[in-house]
């Protein structure tokens, strides 16, 4: 039995009301045989959930995601939270983390009940202020979604439900100090920059790996002013790094160094091991058969440990990086994130120290 258990859930599959430009799970989907598998039924999500949970010693991590998760209702969640509540009334000491990860562009006070209800985390996709957010998150009639958005996000601030911001970055938005200013002056304390994936076929990348390191260095430049000044503001990669630096591991699975199984439950209940790889190729079993039946050659082949390649070899950032979540590399078969923790520690090594040296005391 294991400590902790995780499972990625989506209870809409590929659905979605926005239509943005840089959509992976968009073009995840259009590589597959199946490109939608519906809505999730409450009888599937029930097994889901008990599947998760009896594996588990100490508690349960279920993430929601999409598609667009909220597609799902009101009434969805309610379901969830009532199976929930029978789980943790019958294992003492045992907890369930939920969170959710959505554009936000609909938003109902069903779902804010439920969401309260449930203790949620909810992460909210927001590329920034109107016009920046505006270029890549579109609707199906080609019109901006900030205005609705950013209204349900003011509507969760109200209840106090907790909100990260996750904000992808492309050449269109890569204007650090626009977003970093905007976010702060909203209130948003807990961030997430990643960079845009480029399709799984032909495609322009979004973002060079080189552009995205230089973006990167003046959010910690921002970073590191607000801390000084006695303002924590928690950026995702940014607390990774440290927390790697001062041997506590990490909650990002892509600085790893090998990937492990997420659980990624589809609608109908296939199982994939990870968002990045819910393709054909990738389909372990069905979560109607339980966990004990899923595929164990599919399981240990995307478990394999990577080669490492020479020049990480003799890398001394090695051990921070190993060389990041393998979606993310080049042709190479180099990390994208590589630029940006080589200009980091070149350029701000003293800053990193006394960082270091704040968090000692």
């Amino acid at each position: 039995m294991q400590n902790w258990t995780c499972a990625l859930i989506k209870p809409v599959s590929s659905s979605c009301n926005l239509r943005c430009r840089y959509c992976f799970y968009f073009d995840e989907a259009s590589c597959r045989t199946r490109k939608n598998y519906g809505k999730m039924s409450t009888e599937t999500l029930a097994i889901t959930l008990n599947e998760i949970t009896k594996n588990a010693k100490n508690g349960s991590t279920i993430l929601f995601q999409g598609g667009e998760p909220l597609l799902a209702g009101a009434s969805f969640y309610k379901f969830y939270n009532d199976l929930k509540d029978n789980i943790l009334a019958s294992r003492k000491g045992f907890n369930i983390s939920s969170s959710i990860q959505t554009s936000l562009y609909t938003l109902d006070d069903d779902l804010i009940k439920e969401f309260k209800r449930g203790n949620f985390l909810i992460g909210v996709s927001l590329d920034g202020p109107c016009d920046l957010h505006n270029k890549n998150r579109l609707t199906p009639k080609l019109t901006g979604s900030f205005d609705k958005v950013f209204a349900n996000i003011k509507k969760l601030q109200e209840q106090n439900i907790p909100i990260n911001i996750l904000c992808v970055v492309t050449k269109d938005n890569a204007y650090p100090k626009r977003l970093w200013d905007f976010y702060k002056e909203n209130g948003f304390t807990h961030l997430q920059f990643i960079k845009a994936l480029p399709p799984l076929k032909d495609g322009n990348d979004l973002i060079s790996d080189d552009d995205f390191a230089k973006f990167f260095l003046e959010i910690f430049d921002l970073w590191f002013s607000d801390l000084i000044k006695g303002r924590y503001i928690s950026v995702r990669l940014i607390d990774d790094i440290f927390s790697i630096l001062t041997n506590r591991g990490c909650s990002s699975c892509d600085l790893h160094g090998k990937c492990t199984v997420q659980n990624v439950i589809e609608a109908d209940g296939s199982v994939y091991p990870c968002d990045f790889y819910a393709l054909d190729e990738w389909y372990m079993g069905n979560i109607h058969d339980g966990f004990d039946k899923l595929n164990q050659d599919i399981i240990k082949k995307f478990e394999e440990k990577p080669v490492i390649l020479d020049e990480c070899k003799t890398c001394n950032l090695f051990n921070i990086c190993k060389n990041g979540c393998r979606r993310y590399r080049n042709d190479k078969g180099l990390s994208a994130l590589c630029p940006l923790f080589k200009l980091l520690f070149k350029e701000r090594l003293n800053e990193i120290k006394t960082v270091l040296s704040m968090i000692s005391k």
